[in-house]
């Protein structure tokens, strides 16, 4: 499912053509409130980051999913896991439940500073974290 909506479409092809992203101005500078090309751009935009969080937790479902399906029940194990994929504390303790003391007591004395601490985000770290549990037997079923 698209937030993609013919009216954007069609407010996107009318700025286009009036020239309004050529330069590096915000469309809010350059467009009067209540422009319907304004509006709907804005709602595009709010609509983007409510996608993005709700990606995001269909990713943290997804991945403690593989983790309880590989027996990882551990805490401190998975959020090491977790962090070598590339993950942030945040989201890790979110899908762990590991509190923030034992995660910086444990995990980062294992996982150090420059080795897997990228920050992805869990959408993004889902296909890491099924190839180092499943390995090429699930990228091969693909």
């Amino acid at each position: 499912m698209s937030h993609w909506t013919k009216r954007f479409d069609k407010a996107t092809a009318s700025l286009r053509e009036g020239g309004y992203f050529e330069g590096k101005q915000p469309l809010e500078e350059l467009l009067p409130p209540d422009d319907w090309r304004l509006k709907e751009i804005l709602k595009y935009r709010e609509q983007s980051v409510i996608y993005e969080e709700l990606a995001n937790m269909r990713a943290k479902a997804q991945i403690r999913k593989l983790l309880d399906k590989h027996g990882i029940t551990n805490p401190v194990s998975a959020s090491i896991l977790l962090r070598q994929c590339g993950m942030a504390e945040g989201d890790i303790r979110q899908i762990t439940g590991i509190k923030r003391s034992a995660f910086f007591a444990n995990v980062t004395r294992v996982v150090r500073r420059g080795h897997g601490t990228a920050s992805l985000l869990p959408k993004e770290a889902v296909a890491i974290v099924r190839y180092r549990l499943e390995g090429r037997r699930h990228s091969e079923e693909a």
